[in-house]
């Protein structure tokens, strides 16, 4: 049950951590 709880909170945090890169790389190229 710990290590689905660790999962889910490692899966939020690199999608997070991915969308955040995204929005940076988008802010590059716009600026």
């Amino acid at each position: 049950m710990g290590l689905c709880i660790l999962k889910h909170v490692f899966l939020l945090t690199v999608q997070k951590a991915s969308d955040y890169l995204f929005w940076d790389e988008r802010g590059k190229h716009t600026h």
